[in-house]
């Protein structure tokens, strides 16, 4: 497939290869400790935010776009420390 396709028409393992490429072009020859997991966690992070964007705050419907199980979303959610964009605010009783 040519790189001249919109984003949505490419592979996924295209555009992250782009990207991870552009990422150690920008490091060079230095070294960045833990990369790996820094990568990762932050992928991960994006797609759960995302996934929760879309689903306008829904973990079941955001777990189904992940296609993960909605306890697995929110044990992942808790590990990285994301919340909710859209989570309720609960009413103290005055």
């Amino acid at each position: 497939m040519s790189s001249d396709q919109p984003p949505e028409q490419q592979p996924l393992a295209q555009i992250v290869r782009r990207r991870i490429k552009i990422l150690l072009d920008r490091l060079g020859s230095h070294h960045a400790p833990d990369l790996y997991r820094r990568v990762i966690r932050e992928v991960e992070r994006a797609l759960i935010e995302e996934a929760l964007q879309r689903s306008k705050g829904s973990q079941t419907k955001a777990a189904k776009i992940l296609g993960i199980h909605r306890n697995t979303l929110r044990a992942r959610m808790q590990a990285l420390g994301v919340r909710s964009p859209f989570r309720r605010r609960r009413l103290v009783n005055p």
